[in-house]
């Protein structure tokens, strides 16, 4: 008889009680027997399956929730915090922002993950419970660089996950766009047809080139587009003091004439420099060089981030690693699964053997980045470097 073991994705589905939802979900039937089955395996009974339930256990093993290669892991390392994941649909972008961590790494689109596979990767998340919070669809700049954006974002919408969209506001004010083979009179119908498709939120970006420049008119218009049509947003400062900050968002309201903006969030998201940026760190050295996660976003992290290639990791500042995996090389579902056992993660689950490595590998290497001033650029770099032992 066949033996089977729970998965950390079954795990994450019953701490969230997703898991009827996401068995209705494949099996589009009442799946009530099939719960019962798993619940007795998760209670380490191994229960006689009735004819039933058998025809379903090929299809759960293939979904990853469950396991008949022996026990998983239960480390440190969990996905059990994860609540979104950032597809970085592609590196490609019409501008070029002195702070961007994919300067050096922007211009290959060779192994940009095709339509399909995208979706795939989509499905595999909704099904691991990885995505309450929702999706966020980012790049580069998506909006205008993948072809296929439109369909992504309708499927993501058609399986009822929220998904935001980062963008640097280009496209705001602009009559007459042409966006993969549709027409938009203005950017007025491009929001509104975003919105139908499930759009629940822009991220738009700001940071210090923006300061008295005419981009900033593209911020407005997109704010203003935002709040027209009850959609929320936040303001990315990047690299800004709040005071800075502050002053900005009263210049945008004095601009908009209006004294609330109901639907904005503000973001600050630290300048960190781990090489790829063509900025300086040191001029940012106001900024706290603590880790805003305190390092465990590498074993315990809020978000994961899928490169344009597939490569899958946890932390947003380590541009181009694959600490999680590889998802042209192994499925996602089989990267969750393996990551409480996470050698790399494992390393920052104490302080002091990552004080170790970070010591060991920064002798060996550190000629190769600029100055490790910020503790999320020594994590990255460490991160980087054993992941390519």
């Amino acid at each position: 008889m066949t033996v089977y073991y729970p998965t950390h994705i079954l795990r994450i589905l019953l701490r969230r009680g997703l898991l009827i939802d996401r068995l209705k979900f494949i099996f589009g039937v009442d799946a009530g027997e099939v719960e019962r089955f798993i619940m007795a395996v998760y209670a380490h009974g191994q229960p006689v399956p009735d004819r039933a339930v058998s025809a379903h256990l090929p299809t759960l093993v293939e979904n990853g929730y469950l396991n008949v290669d022996g026990p998983s892991s239960r480390g440190r390392c969990s996905f059990m915090n994860t609540v979104g994941v950032n597809f970085e649909l592609t590196y490609r972008c019409n501008l070029r922002c002195r702070h961007c961590l994919q300067q050096n790494i922007r211009d290959d689109t060779r192994r940009e993950l095709s339509t399909e596979q995208v979706k795939h990767l989509i499905r595999q998340v909704y099904l691991s419970g990885l995505c309450t919070v929702g999706i966020n669809f980012t790049g580069g700049e998506a909006l205008g660089h993948r072809d296929d954006l439109f369909e992504i974002m309708a499927y993501t919408g058609r399986l009822g996950i929220p998904w935001r969209l980062n963008t640097n506001s280009w496209w705001a004010g602009k009559a007459d766009l042409e966006l993969f083979g549709r027409h938009f009179p203005s950017s007025q119908d491009l929001v509104l047809y975003l919105k139908d498709l499930g759009l629940q939120r822009f991220a738009l970006s700001f940071d210090e080139r923006m300061v008295d420049s005419k981009r900033v008119n593209d911020l407005l218009c997109s704010i203003s587009l935002c709040e027209m049509n009850d959609i929320d947003y936040e303001v990315i400062f990047t690299g800004i003091e709040s005071a800075e900050a502050s002053r900005v968002i009263t210049l945008i309201k004095k601009a908009l004439k209006c004294n609330f903006l109901p639907h904005l969030t503000i973001v600050y998201n630290e300048m960190v420099d781990v090489g790829g940026a063509i900025d300086s760190a040191g001029r940012h050295s106001w900024q706290s060089n603590l880790s805003p996660c305190m390092g465990t976003g590498f074993y315990h992290p809020a978000y994961l981030h899928i490169s344009p290639e597939g490569k899958v990791r946890t932390c947003m500042y380590a541009s181009d690693a694959a600490n999680v995996g590889d998802v042209r090389k192994d499925d996602f579902i089989d990267l969750i699964n393996r990551f409480p056992g996470n050698e790399i993660g494992r390393f920052f689950t104490s302080p002091v053997k990552k004080q170790q490595a970070i010591a060991r590998l920064t002798a060996q290497g550190a000629e190769k980045y600029k100055a490790l001033i910020h503790e999320c650029a020594r994590n990255a770099f460490v991160a980087g470097a054993l992941g390519s032992k």
